[in-house]
């Protein structure tokens, strides 16, 4: 089944963003699991354009909005 997630995410002293994307889980999944590798997603993001390191803004880094639901309405 084909899930929808929106996470933002604030950095202190470095911003805020917001990622999106559609995903096919299977059966099972969990909630935690996604969400994990969302945020994995959103601070390698960071990481990447500000050349940080990516452990230290899992430490700062804070959950702002967290939504995950069924692709289809």
């Amino acid at each position: 089944m084909k899930y929808h997630y929106v996470l933002t995410l604030q950095i202190p002293a470095i911003g805020i963003a917001t990622r999106n994307d559609v995903v096919d889980l299977p059966p099972g999944t969990s909630r935690q699991a996604v969400f994990l590798r969302a945020r994995e997603i959103a601070i390698n993001g960071f990481a990447e354009a500000g050349e940080l390191d990516p452990m230290d803004l899992v430490n700062r880094a804070v959950v702002v909005f967290w939504s995950l639901e069924a692709e289809e309405l």
